[in-house]
């Protein structure tokens, strides 16, 4: 019945379609195959740490029971909500990319 409507050439086929292809593509695979996966993820931690950075919230490496650190971490301004909204897309971010 196909070949009755649409004939033997196959590029005919696309003329009769009610809807878009749809492709789906394995970047992660396709990576993986060249070997440029590692460069990738480098990249994008690379990317990832200049948009934390970007967001200007200070930080500091929290030491337990360290009187010194105690000090700078309660002299430390809170983030504004531009910063906090920032800091949850980065975090999506970050979780898209361990995915």
């Amino acid at each position: 019945m196909l070949l009755s409507r649409v004939g033997e050439d196959p590029a005919e086929l696309l003329r009769h379609r009610t809807e878009p292809l749809t492709v789906v593509v394995n970047v992660d695979d396709i990576l993986n195959g060249l070997g440029y996966s590692d460069l990738y993820y480098d990249d994008a931690e690379d990317e990832l740490q200049r948009l934390e950075e970007a967001i200007g919230i200070p930080s500091l490496t929290y030491r337990p029971n360290d009187p010194t650190c105690e000090a700078q971490a309660a002299a430390l301004e809170p983030a504004t909500e531009e910063q906090e909204a920032a800091l949850d897309r980065l975090a999506d971010l970050q979780l898209s990319l361990a995915a």
